[in-house]
Formats: structure tokens, sequence, C-alpha cells
């Protein structure tokens, strides 16, 4: 007999609520409390809606560790979709090929990844391209947004590194990223003073996880560019 799990609250709305000063996000420089990362998060996700995006759809990103990337995963959430965070670091024939075989709806690029997006679209003609500024500057939609989820649900797709073959898309669950964050805090504890350092890329699920755990315990995410080892103890010092 299979029990059926019931569904998950959307651990950042819960956060605004109940901890709506407590400071959410760092990023170049730029600070977020719960309640302004919820409100940011919304905007994205209808700015998202408006763009097609909804539930079921799956949204590739082309994205160094920024305001975005670090928020979009909250997003994809709320629309019911699924994230598919790419490798800035591929080929643009590794590029496409993963876009199309996780049958992506949209691509978000920056600047830093423009060029090695329209090279992929070359492979894939039909795959709209979208770039952060113009993303920012799409109306809202009046999309519906999810604030309960099913832990089935895919939230996102991580491509492993293909050393023995083609990679393989890991599917994660929702159930699997609130599952890893409830054993962190097992092992390791969990406080609302907590602070954690993601220097890694939030493409890799070492870094997309740190995100989502911190947003379910309500602690800070401190978010580098990349790492650094200047930056890195700095931030162990002072952040």
């Amino acid at each position: 007999m299979t029990l059926a799990l019931p569904n998950l609250p959307d651990w950042l709305a819960h956060r605004a609520t109940t901890s709506e000063a407590r400071e959410a996000l760092v990023v170049g420089g730029r600070r977020w409390s719960y309640g302004e990362l919820d409100a940011e998060v919304t905007r994205l996700a209808r700015r998202l809606g408006a763009l097609g995006v909804g539930a079921g759809d799956r949204i590739a990103t082309l994205l160094h560790n920024g305001p975005v990337a670090s928020m979009i995963v909250h997003a994809a959430l709320r629309l019911g979709a699924t994230l598919v965070p790419l490798n800035v670091r591929l080929s643009d024939e590794e590029t496409a090929w993963q876009a199309g075989d996780a049958g992506a709806r949209l691509l978000v690029v920056e600047e830093r990844t423009t060029a090695l997006a329209e090279r992929t679209r070359l492979a894939l003609p039909n795959l709209p391209i979208v770039s952060v500024d113009t993303l920012d500057a799409t109306p809202e939609s009046m999309t519906e947004l999810h604030l309960s989820h099913d832990p089935a649900h895919v939230l996102a797709i991580i491509y492993t590194s293909g050393t023995t073959g083609r990679p393989k898309g890991a599917m994660l669950t929702v159930g699997n990223f609130w599952w890893s964050a409830v054993g962190s805090a097992l092992n390791l504890g969990a406080d609302a003073s907590d602070r954690w350092l993601a220097c890694m890329p939030l493409f890799h699920v070492g870094g997309l996880s740190i995100l989502l755990r911190a947003a379910i315990h309500g602690f800070a995410a401190v978010v580098h560019d990349g790492f650094d080892a200047h930056a890195v103890k700095r931030a162990v010092q002072e952040e």
C-alpha cells in the first residue's frame, strides 16, 4: 500500500509571513529580507507567466550566480514549472542537446551567456530565448500561483557530467529538497541566525540546495558569483 504524502506549503511564502523582516538573501552587494524576496519572486513568476510559462513547463537557464539565478527556482515552483539550470561552461552542442532533451519551454540568459545561447539557437530554432533585462521589463501577468506543492512535483532537472556517456537529467522533486533540508537540520542543526555561503554554482545541486534549505529553515543564503579565496575568507569573517 502506497501512502499519499500531503502537499507541502510554499516555504518562501511561509517565511515571508512568519519572518518578514529577517534577512533571506545576500548577493552581489544587495540584501533582501524574506518579505522583500517573496515579493521579488512573485513578480518574477508573473513575468515568466506573461511569457507563456505555466504548470508542467520546463524553464532552462544559462545563468551565473546572481539575483535572478537565486530567485528563479522559487518562481518556477510557484508556477508549477520545473527549473533546468544548465552549466554555463558547456559547449553550444552540449547546451542544445540538454535543453532539447529536457523539453525546455524557455531559455533564460544573461549578458555573459548570450553568445552561447545564440549558438544554441542554431540547433533549437524554436526555443524562445529571453535575457534577464528583457524579463525584468516584462509586464506582470495575472497567472495563478501555487502556494501548496505536491512532494512528487519535479522542481529541478540537473544533468550529470556525462563522463561515461550522454549526461542524464536527474529529476529532483519538491520532496527530495524538503527531506534533504530536514536531514541537514538533523545532522548539523538549524537556527534562524545561521548563514550559509553558496560559492559553488547554482546550476549544481549543492548550490541550489543551499537556496532551498535556507528558505525552508528561514536563515540567510549568502551567494557569491564564484569561488574566490579572499572573498570567501572575508565572508566567513564578516558575514
